[in-house]
């Protein structure tokens, strides 16, 4: 009972102390670009433009902003506060539940390393304060795992069946957590504290309750929506890469990008695997024993719940693939933080092995948990200055769109670069309905047809302008040249630090500067 309460106690604090941490380096805005369409979709009960994805992403937020809507009033420019706040709050949860997951596997020393490695990763940190969908997956994953493994070991079906229909919710939160669904299907066979078998009932409980609870979402809106929601589920696929063929560049890519994620789990990830390795050949499943067991340890060292071999096939599951299936996606070049996809994994392994290299040197506990508290303090240190650089950024953005709802005219069009979702949520929640913009990503136009729309505005004698901040252009390089080459038939004429507003040049008053 003093143990449970203890455990309490220190799980409360670690609840407390990652809010804080998250807290503390949040993004001032909403952080991505998919940040700005979650908001407007959330406040006007719209499905995701991803298709099929972020079903539930979007759904569970809808009630959470509507409550806080009508206790507090709050105006939608706001809305983004409250998402971040819930996305905040599932993170500390996450990692409250990746301890109870770890404890099924590891010791009670390991799993608090592994969970303060988790906590201290610095893209774990970063989008802990991001509207996106990463955390609120890793959420529902741990969730799951936790029921699974204990309808697992319990041999109780039920929860086996719980765990399902949480991934099925995963899935529809971050549809790239379908990377994850193979260890779902393992841990039946790899697991020695099976007593639930791995029988047609455990698959059957395994398999449909998560595809159900995963379809039906899109289901729902496709009858809703019979004739929109399809368009979009088309749309988005076309626009899908569709060649797969390895690049050798992205081996590059994701060693980096692992290293931003979470360099201690990087570092340690080799050296892990090869012990667990090593303890495997020399001792094999002889490793394991249960806590309760009287038999003598083969060796000093940590005893874990699960054995040498199955900690390898997690690790195969939790890491190994997700990275395997990034190797796959061209786009995982651009985005570092698809990477994330295998933190935790990291996370579990650089737990055992910080935690097998305290026994070996007969360190004390608290002397281990200062090790791994240290290292993690010092790279989110070191990380401070980058992850101030992008809320720099962001704050920017902030400003900008601000501004713009305050002094552009009602009928104006943009081009709006990064901004474009922004622009969009604006129109979509009403703020500012009549506003249109040459959007950039996707829908852009390209350099020829570009001229044509922006004379199609000017001559309809709508404002045409051009947000010449470079927080709106950062990594549209391609666009930046395109609207440079406009400049020929076109002044900029500066309005504010903000905006630049197009003309023809033959409508301009002499002596006008561009």
């Amino acid at each position: 009972m003093d143990s449970m309460k203890h455990e309490s106690r220190y799980l409360f604090i670690l609840g407390v102390v990652s809010w804080v941490l998250f807290y503390y380096f949040r993004t001032p805005f909403a952080g991505d670009w998919d940040s700005y369409d979650f908001i407007w979709q959330i406040v006007t009960h719209r499905h995701s433009n991803l298709g099929f994805g972020r079903v539930y992403f979007v759904a569970y937020n809808i009630p959470i902003w509507e409550v806080a809507q009508r206790l507090f009033q709050m105006p939608y420019t706001e809305a983004y506060k409250v998402i971040q706040l819930t996305t905040l709050c599932l993170s500390s949860g996450t990692l409250i539940l990746y301890y109870f997951l770890l404890k099924r596997l590891l010791n009670t020393q390991a799993a608090w390393l592994g969970t303060i490695v988790l906590m201290t990763s610095p893209y774990f940190v970063i989008y802990s304060g991001f509207i996106m969908t990463e955390i609120p997956m890793f959420f529902f994953l741990m969730l799951g795992l936790c029921f699974h493994l204990k309808g697992i070991e319990e041999g109780r079906l039920r929860f086996i069946v719980l765990g399902s229909a949480v991934i099925g919710i995963m899935t529809g939160v971050r549809e790239n957590s379908l990377v994850f669904i193979p260890l779902f299907f393992a841990l039946p066979f790899i697991h020695t504290r099976n007593r639930s078998g791995h029988g047609w009932k455990v698959m059957a409980g395994t398999v449909l309750p998560a595809l159900m609870v995963a379809l039906a979402g899109p289901l729902w809106i496709a009858w809703n929506h019979p004739g929109e929601y399809p368009a979009y589920v088309a749309y988005w696929l076309s626009k899908v890469p569709r060649t797969r063929t390895f690049d050798w560049t992205l081996l590059g890519y994701l060693a980096m990008y692992m290293f931003m994620n979470s360099p201690v789990g990087t570092v340690m990830l080799p050296p892990a695997v090869i012990e667990l390795v090593r303890r495997w050949r020399d001792r094999g499943w002889s490793a394991r024993r249960r806590p309760d067991s009287l038999e003598s340890a083969p060796e000093a060292g940590p005893i874990y719940n699960a054995s040498y071999p199955e900690l390898l096939a997690i690790a195969f599951f939790f890491v190994a693939l997700p990275y395997m299936a990034l190797l796959m996606d061209a786009d995982m070049k651009h985005y570092a933080r698809y990477v994330l996809v295998g933190v935790p994994g990291m996370a579990m392994l650089a737990g055992i092995y910080i935690n097998n290299i305290g026994d070996r040197l007969q360190a004390g506990t608290w002397w281990k948990y200062a090790l791994a508290t240290g290292l993690g303090t010092a790279i989110l240190l070191i990380s401070s200055a980058p992850i101030q650089k992008l809320n720099q950024i962001e704050q920017r953005k902030k400003d900008i769109i601000t501004h713009m709802y305050k002094n552009a005219p009602d009928d104006a069009v943009f081009l709006p670069g990064r901004l474009t979702p922004l622009v969009e949520g604006y129109r979509q929640m009403g703020l500012k309905p009549a506003w249109e913009m040459i959007a950039s990503g996707w829908p852009w136009p390209g350099r020829e047809n570009l001229v044509n729309r922006v004379s199609e505005f000017i001559e309809s004698e709508r404002p045409l302008y051009f947000i010449s901040d470079g927080a709106a252009w950062q990594y549209l390089e391609q666009e930046q040249a395109d609207i440079n080459c406009l400049r020929d038939q076109f002044y900029f004429q500066r309005v504010d630090d903000y905006l630049q507003r197009l003309y023809f040049k033959k409508d301009a008053e002499p002596g006008e500067e561009p």
